[in-house]
């Protein structure tokens, strides 16, 4: 009798200190460090090549208007890739350790919000509340280790979505403590905590906006016992609640949200067809779409309970219409589910709360308004939190207040599983390749996981492994024009430009409007002699897209190296057309003309380039030479001197300056700088 008791004393104590908030957050913030510890040296990948490594907005943190132009939406997470950047470069590793701190942040927030929630008026009573601190910290320990969050956490631009959740579960978090502070001017802070947090949310990612949806729910379901009716006619209510949903249009409106659009502009923007990034997919109209995410919600479901095969890129179909039998079962399963929810409200609130709270998070991505991806793993991150509270206080309730130990085996085994399956999926996002061929696997009836693991094999060295994929890949889709560039582009790298140029017009049957099989070809053709039909392909690239006259200017350089001098000046002067003050192309116009011996016209290029850069010693000298081969010394002689000026160390200044006075006839000037180029020489002798 005295050993059982003895027994129970000592469980007594143990839950006491596990039941501390130190020990909570202590624990949730080492399992997160140790499951993500296999994740800092994981590369960029995907989308982080547009937002992060080619982003020229996030190159300067106090250039702040930049980064708000870039995404006005997104600005706040794309000013933390800024400050990434000024600190970290492009080296992966600091990107990582602030990528988990959210993680971990947003799952302290979780703990909080469950143990705020279990406090409430409606919960405080109820006898699952007697455990709180415990089902709070199992709470925040599945959020850190679900395997599903390793999308948001460890690729790098899904920042987005952890950042956004972080802001919302804080707004909620401090909504729920204003609400429960018997003090006035605290619970006024809190409040005031609380849409700052939306404010910024809302400008971390637009999945933010269903929060004051949210308040509503937590405010409806924890704060007003009764009837629908009941709460309804209550003041109370509609003071804490209105003023949320308000948030929705007030924050975006006081934030210079670009509201100037037209009807028409917006209505083609989010409700017009859009293309399937799936090949054989039907246009994804907003029917087509919404009956898809049906099915993407079933399986967001199944990998919530069974995060087995997880995949970045789905080989997902898009529905064909509601009465497909995948379609309907879907749909039907999931009004199961919400008419299980409203049957569960007056019984078991806060499982039916979590099942409200996964929908109503999903509704931004999984609605009406079409995305070309269908499905992607990190839009469950928000929504974890009402699966969460399905699991573990439907366990609670399941099992009983009496099978605590039964329940804490559980958990603890589930935890211990989602944090192995963590630590694997975290070696799968080690680098492109062990992406992409993972991926690949999974996927192996989608061309564009072929398309791009062909082109990390490319850029790996890898060429004829990256060919194979080109080769699936096309085979799956013979339209995708950019597989067909990329193989292109690989007959172009072993010389075979004719065969190079027939993928090339094969893409460009398809997509007459891609600017890089144009550049691609243009290329292919320079290098088999044909300026002339290069050039035409070059300016169609440029007109589509400005930022490739970077590639004409590259190929006149080229073709200025191979002594078509012509033809260089043809592609430079549609340069000039486009950049009339581009200082490199007129100085290149310049040395052309110069060497064709046509002195004028490169005087008047040389000339407008030193305009721009007036110090330019280089283009001073070359105006002097070609003034004097025109047998005009006088107007050479104040660019020799000005070269002297700027160079006096320069022996060929002042050889150059000496010619020069020579031919003005000053001939004791000439022999003074002649003196000074050889005093200059013979300091640079050996000694």
């Amino acid at each position: 009798m005295k050993k059982k008791k003895s027994i129970a004393k000592k469980n007594s104590e143990l839950t006491i200190y596990i039941e501390k908030p130190l020990f909570s957050i202590l624990l949730i913030t080492a399992l997160g460090c140790i499951i993500y510890s296999n994740s800092f040296d994981c590369s960029f990948h995907f989308d982080d090549t547009h937002n992060i490594i080619n982003n020229e907005a996030i190159r300067n943190i106090y250039e702040i208007k930049t980064i708000w132009n870039f995404s006005n939406t997104r600005f706040i997470t794309f000013l933390t890739f800024a400050l990434n950047y000024h600190f970290n470069g492009l080296d992966v590793s600091g990107y990582h350790v602030v990528n988990l701190f959210i993680h971990i942040a947003t799952a302290l927030l979780v703990w909080w919000a469950v143990l705020q929630t279990l406090s409430t008026p409606v919960m405080q009573n109820r006898n699952i509340s007697k455990s709180k601190k415990i089902i709070a910290l199992w709470c925040g320990l599945i959020f850190v280790s679900h395997p599903l969050m390793t999308q948001s956490v460890t690729y790098i631009v899904q920042r987005l979505a952890s950042l956004a959740t972080l802001f919302y579960m804080a707004s909620l978090c401090l909504y729920l403590k204003g609400r429960l502070s018997q003090q006035k001017i605290p619970s006024i802070l809190f409040f005031i905590g609380s849409s700052t947090t939306a404010a910024l949310g809302m400008l971390t990612k637009e999945i933010v906006f269903t929060l004051p949806f949210a308040l509503f729910l937590f405010e409806f379901s924890f704060f007003h016992e009764g009837s629908i009716k009941d709460i309804l006619t209550n003041n109370i209510f509609f003071l804490y609640s209105i003023p949320p949903l308000i948030l929705t249009i007030i924050i975006p409106y006081l934030l210079s949200y670009r509201f100037n659009i037209t009807w028409d502009i917006f209505i083609k923007s989010y409700f017009y067809p859009l293309l399937s990034q799936r090949y054989g997919d039907p246009m994804l109209s907003s029917s087509i779409y919404l009956f898809t995410q049906f099915r993407v919600i079933v399986t967001y479901i199944r990998l919530l309970f069974f995060p087995f095969n997880q995949n970045l890129d789905y080989d997902f179909p898009a529905s064909s219409g509601f009465w497909e039998l995948g379609t309907v079962a879907s749909f039907a399963f999931l009004v199961l589910v919400i008419v299980t929810a409203i049957w569960l409200f007056p019984r078991k609130r806060i499982m039916a709360v979590g099942i409200f709270w996964f929908f109503l998070t999903l509704t931004v991505e999984s609605s009406i308004i079409p995305i070309r991806n269908v499905i992607f793993e990190h839009r469950v991150y928000l929504p974890m939190f009402g699966f969460i509270l399905i699991l573990v206080s439907g366990l609670y309730y399941i099992l009983g207040e009496n099978r605590k130990i039964t329940i804490n085996i559980i958990l603890i085994s589930l935890i211990a599983i989602y944090s192995g399956l963590t630590l694997k999926r975290n070696m799968v996002w080690k680098n492109d390749i062990t992406l992409w061929k993972d991926i690949v696997k999974k996927s192996p009836n989608k061309d564009r996981s072929h398309m791009n693991l062909g082109e990390v094999y490319f850029s790996s060295g890898l060429i004829e492994e990256g060919l194979n994929e080109f080769n699936i890949g096309l085979k799956l889709n013979p339209k995708n024009f950019k597989v067909l560039n990329n193989i292109g582009f690989y007959y172009y790298t072993k010389g075979n430009y004719k065969e190079s140029i027939s993928y090339y017009d094969r893409g460009l049957a398809i997509e007459p409007n891609s600017p890089d099989l144009h550049v691609n070809k243009a290329s292919a053709l320079v290098m088999t002699g044909q300026h002339e039909s290069g050039l035409e392909h070059f300016l169609k690239a440029v007109d589509i897209n400005s930022q490739y006259i970077i590639k004409l200017k590259a190929a006149a350089g080229e073709i200025a190296k191979s002594g078509s001098l012509p033809d260089a000046e043809k592609y430079y002067s549609e340069v000039l057309n486009r950049l009339p003050d581009d200082f490199e192309t007129l100085k290149n116009l310049g040395k052309i003309q110069l060497s064709q011996k046509k002195y004028q016209e490169a005087v008047s290029y040389f000339s407008t380039a030193l305009k721009i850069n007036p110090g330019d010693t280089e283009l001073l000298t070359n105006v002097g030479k070609v003034l004097l081969k025109m047998e005009k010394a006088n107007e050479a002689n104040p660019y020799f001197s000005e070269v002297v000026r700027l160079q006096p160390n320069d022996v060929e200044a002042h050889i150059n300056l000496s010619v020069c006075l020579r031919a003005q006839g000053n001939i004791t000037e000439s022999e003074r700088e002649l003196l000074k180029a050889n005093i200059l020489l013979d300091k640079l002798k050996p000694k």
